[in-house]
């Protein structure tokens, strides 16, 4: 990869970690479809995020929106990376994986790979990611000078890079879960909605289950996160050890989180997050259906997310 295509792409790196914010909305309020995490899961071990020289692994976007998910396209590629001092990471030489939908679909992008021999890697300790998610456009790619777009009439893309630490040495990390009982509405039971639904109307249950219901316009309730201390994974940085740090970031289709971040750093705590349900003229004759994402990091590499859903009565 030449130098010019080097310059490129740590530039790439700079603006999609930087440049995530958009408008003036909450950054926690769904407006559009937007990828808001990214899970690395290795074959055979689908809870762990580093793999290892030749084995194989895929990493999958979760993109949200403000409604039924919009059909998505997609192109990625993954070569090895090398950091520069001033913290810019680059492809360190060429793409050994690619990873390309140019049909629409409602699913998740994803890129599999295999991670190349160590004997080829050779000092390197990380690979990345980089490319585009694309709504009403098809990805396009280019290598020299590297250059990635949407392309068609009204296309919209977003821009995404991961890096990927690899399991060397015996280094490896675990990714944080969040059990099924681990988020309650308001001191109650909260189930995770099965499939992927519209969000019209309130007629519909989640598991078996009606969805718990809040009046438009109706004071503040309490949602409840409860983190797993044993998650909080113990590891060492040179001759140094550590305790990872939970972040948990928190999304809504409607209404207004207290909120978008979390920070657990002690196992005894206990999140609670404020939701303001919207106001009546915000809210359909026969309900709306609000949908709540929920994502935790563990600053090393490792998440998992879920959702849950309620409906706003008018």
């Amino acid at each position: 990869m030449s130098a010019r295509t080097r310059a490129v792409v740590a530039a790439l790196c700079a603006v999609v970690v930087t440049g995530c914010i958009e408008g003036f909305d909450p950054p926690s309020l769904i407006t559009k479809s937007r990828p808001i995490g990214a899970r690395v899961e290795v074959a055979g071990d689908a809870d762990r995020p580093w793999p290892a020289p030749g084995e194989v692994a895929a990493v999958r976007w979760l993109v949200v929106g403000p409604e039924e998910p919009d059909p998505l396209t997609w192109g990625f590629v993954v070569c090895p990376a090398i950091l520069t001092p001033t913290g810019d990471r680059f492809c360190a030489g060429e793409p050994f994986g690619f990873g390309f939908s140019a049909a629409p679909a409602v699913a998740e992008p994803t890129l599999s790979f295999t991670v190349p021999p160590a004997e080829a890697l050779g000092p390197l300790e990380e690979i990345l990611v980089l490319g585009i998610i694309c709504v009403d456009g098809t990805p396009a790619i280019d290598m020299e000078p590297f250059d990635v777009r949407c392309e068609g009439d009204g296309a919209q893309g977003t821009l995404v890079t991961f890096a990927i630490p690899l399991a060397l040495e015996g280094r490896t990390n675990r990714s944080p879960t969040i059990p099924a009982d681990a988020i309650t509405f308001d001191d109650g039971a909260w189930a995770e909605p099965v499939g992927t639904v519209p969000l019209e109307g309130c007629a519909s249950v989640a598991g078996g289950t009606e969805l718990p219901s809040v009046r438009a316009g109706a004071d503040p309730v309490v949602l409840h996160l409860q983190p797993v201390a044993s998650d909080r994974e113990i590891y060492t940085v040179g001759d140094q050890m550590g305790r990872e740090t939970l972040t948990f970031s928190h999304f809504v289709t409607s209404g207004e989180l207290e909120r978008q971040f979390s920070v657990v750093d002690d196992d005894t705590a206990d999140v609670t997050v404020e939701w303001t349900p919207p106001a009546v003229e915000d809210v359909s004759a026969d309900g709306t259906r609000v949908r709540f994402h929920f994502v935790v990091r563990d600053g090393r590499g490792g998440i998992a997310w879920t959702a849950r859903e309620l409906c706003v009565a008018p």
